[in-house]
This record gives structure tokens, C-alpha cells and sequence, in this order.
């Protein structure tokens, strides 16, 4: 008897592959299929299908004698990642995906060599840590963090994105707890865990058309998301910094300015973290010449008393154009939102700024005229209003 053709060895193979293998893999490998078409088609019935399938997968699997669940466990986990910021970040959700990525960690921990996407797994869990430690004061997950990230940078062969992403959620907690424990002593550990990351994920210089162009455009995609979140913590870092230390330093506000006008210069309109980075901006840039005018004023802003028009000006101006930027992206948001209120309310002292400007400004015209017609005697001016109008409005 002949042998069959190849194209029908090749589908008798896929026949007895289907019907030899367990039912865990079977409903696993639809769960990859589906969730791999969301990633092209953000199509949600794609993601519920792959959730359904993955958690069939695992009940399945649990079932059957010869069972690692390492896998399934860690693709469920970025499904449901996916399915947790499209449903508005909802804890319990979190909370499933911890539990998932913990399991197989446990589990890829004690396999050597490593899997290859252990390193993404450390990454993810320290990253799904974070997300909870943002809303909560638990030293505990702080310390969860530490630990992946120090083993992550530990590790050798991890690629850049994968290793600079690391240093940015570690960077993000050390940021994160110094602001909360108002104090400095984690900063300088933190802005140089963002320029080492920022170091890694340097756009490539591939030969335009190439194979490897054409994967290094798409890694530098990854690259620029990473180099936007690092410039906005630097930004944040340097701020944290100027706000806690006793001696304000103008430098510090200095870069935490210079950084959020590179990350605007980096994303689109549309971008979701484009609103909250120019009000920063906004508000950093009021706080520089808030700061100026105090110098002059002898540590005291005062609306009704002589601001000086030539000081800090070009900040206020430049603050009042990008909050009504931001204003106009969020025209659409809630007014109860918080940064939808907390743009208004700079807007608005930035107004009274504004308005005490050109008064001065007035003032000083008209004291010009007055000098020209006096000569060197002038009268005292009455005693301004004692009414002080402060900018803050973290």
C-alpha cells in the first residue's frame, strides 16, 4: 500500500492531535485564538470568548492527572487584565488576576531553566501590585514590588522593554510611598531608575525597509509608551521633590516643567493621559511664577498690591493656555470629575492673577505719567487692600 500524500499526513496529524489531546488543551488553544483575534479586532464578544474558554481550560485541566496549569493561568491573567480596563478598573477583577499570576509563580519558580516568559510574569504581577498599592497604604504590597523588580533586574537575556518596564513600576513605587511618607529619601533612587529606563528604550537605527526595521518600528512603539510613562514620573519626581524640601529648590520645578513639556510633545490629543500631563504642566508652570512674584513681594502675593509685570509673566500666560487646553479635552467630562473641577479652579485664580496684572500694569502707566508731570515729589498711595489670593490648587 502507498503512502498518503503529505497535505493528508499533515491533516491526519491534526485529526489524532485533536482527538489524543486532553480537553484542557484543546479549550486552552481556542482561548489563545480568540484572545489573539481581540488584540486585532478589539471586537469585546473576542475577549468574553477567550475569558469563557480560558476558565474552561482550568476547570478542565484541574481535572485531569497530568496538568500544569502555569500557562493557562498566566494568558487568563493578561485576558483579564484586558477585560479589567475596559470595564472601568474594577478591584475584584484585580483581585483574580493577582491570585492567577501569584499561582504561577509559584509554580514557574520552581522550574529550571525558567520559561521564557518568566520575566513578563514578574513584570505583570509587580505591575498588577502596583495598581493596588496606588489605592491603598499597604506596606506590604511595597514590598512585593521591591522584591519582583529586584529579581526582574537581577535576571540575564530579558530584553529592554521588559527589564525598563521593571525599572518604571519600581520607580513608580518609590515615588508613590515618598509622597505618601512626605519625605525626599527614595527620590534620587527613583529619578535614576527612569533615566535608566529610559536609557534602554533609545529608538533603534535599522536600515529603513529591512526585516528588522520593520519588528524595531513596532518595538519602538512599545519603547515610546515606556519613554512617555518614564518623562511624566520624572516630571512627578522632581515635583515631589521641589513640594517636600524645606529650601525650595527652582531647579527641581525647573525639570519637572521641562519633562511634562516633553511628554506633551510626544502625545497625541487623544492620548488618555494627555489631560492630567498639561494640567501638571499648567500647574507647575503658575507655581514657577507664583514663586517669582513672592521673591518680589517679600514672600506674600498680594492681588491688590503691586505685582510686578515684568516678573514670572510668560509662565502665568503660558499656564492659562494650556488649562484651557485641557478644558477643551475634557469639554465633554462630568464637571464633578476631579480634574475637570480642579482645572476650573486654576483658571479661575489664574484669572484673578491676571486681573491684578493689569492693574499693575495701569498703575504703573499712570504713575509714569504723573512722575513726568511732578517731577521727583510723589504722593504716598493709600494702603492697599490686605486680601490675599493664593494659587494652590493641588
Amino acid at each position: 500500500m502507498g503512502q498518503l500524500p503529505s497535505c493528508f499526513r499533515t491533516l491526519a496529524r491534526i485529526v489524532l492531535s485533536w482527538f489524543s489531546s486532553p480537553q484542557s488543551t484543546k479549550l486552552y488553544n481556542k482561548a489563545v485564538d480568540y484572545f489573539t483575534s481581540y488584540l486585532s479586532s478589539k471586537n469585546p464578544d473576542d475577549l468574553e470568548n477567550a475569558l469563557s474558554n480560558y476558565n474552561l481550560a482550568l476547570e478542565a485541566g484541574r481535572e485531569e492527572r497530568k496538568f500544569d496549569p502555569a500557562d493557562v493561568l498566566v494568558n487568563y491573567a493578561m485576558a483579564l487584565w484586558m477585560k479589567y480596563e475596559q470595564d472601568g478598573q474594577p478591584p475584584e477583577i484585580l483581585a483574580k488576576i493577582v491570585e492567577f499570576d501569584e499561582e504561577a509563580l509559584s509554580l514557574w519558580r520552581k522550574i529550571s531553566p525558567k520559561p521564557e516568559d518568566y520575566p513578563i510574569l514578574l513584570f505583570n504581577l509587580a505591575n498588577a501590585y502596583f495598581t493596588q498599592y496606588a489605592s491603598s497604604d499597604d506596606l506590604a504590597l511595597f514590598e512585593s514590588i521591591t522584591q519582583l523588580c529586584g529579581e526582574l533586574g537581577s535576571m540575564t537575556g530579558v530584553k529592554n522593554e521588559t527589564r525598563a518596564k521593571g525599572l518604571l513600576i519600581l520607580g513608580k513605587a518609590l515615588n508613590t510611598k515618598c509622597d505618601r511618607d512626605k519625605k525626599t529619601d527614595h527620590l534620587d533612587e527613583s529619578i535614576g531608575l527612569f533615566v535608566e529606563a529610559l536609557d534602554l528604550t533609545k529608538p533603534s537605527n535599522k536600515v529603513e525597509g529591512s526585516a528588522e526595521d520593520t519588528e524595531d518600528r513596532i518595538n519602538d512603539l512599545v519603547a515610546l509608551q515606556i519613554q512617555v510613562e518614564c518623562l511624566y514620573n520624572l516630571a512627578t519626581a522632581y515635583e515631589i521633590r521641589y513640594q517636600l524640601t524645606e529650601n525650595k529648590r527652582p531647579e527641581d520645578l525647573d525639570k519637572a516643567i521641562q519633562y511634562n513639556y516633553d511628554v506633551k510633545e510626544l502625545i497625541p490629543n487623544d492620548h488618555p493621559n494627555r489631560p492630567s500631563c498639561l494640567f501638571n504642566l499648567a500647574r507647575q508652570l503658575f507655581t514657577r511664577y507664583e514663586s517669582i512674584q513672592k521673591e518680589k513681594a517679600g514672600g506674600s502675593v498680594l492681588l491688590d498690591v503691586n505685582l510686578d509685570i515684568e516678573r514670572g509673566v510668560p509662565d502665568l500666560k503660558a499656564a492659562d493656555k494650556i488649562a484651557k487646553e485641557v478644558r477643551t479635552l475634557l469639554s465633554g467630562a462630568d464637571p464633578s470629575l476631579g480634574l475637570r473641577q480642579n482645572v476650573d479652579d486654576l483658571l479661575m485664580v489664574i484669572g484673578k492673577h491676571e486681573e491684578a496684572l493689569t492693574k499693575s500694569s495701569f498703575n504703573i502707566s499712570g504713575s509714569r505719567s504723573s512722575s513726568r508731570m511732578e517731577g521727583r515729589s510723589r504722593n504716598p498711595s493709600p494702603n492697599p487692600s490686605q486680601r490675599s489670593f493664593h494659587g494652590s490648587t493641588a
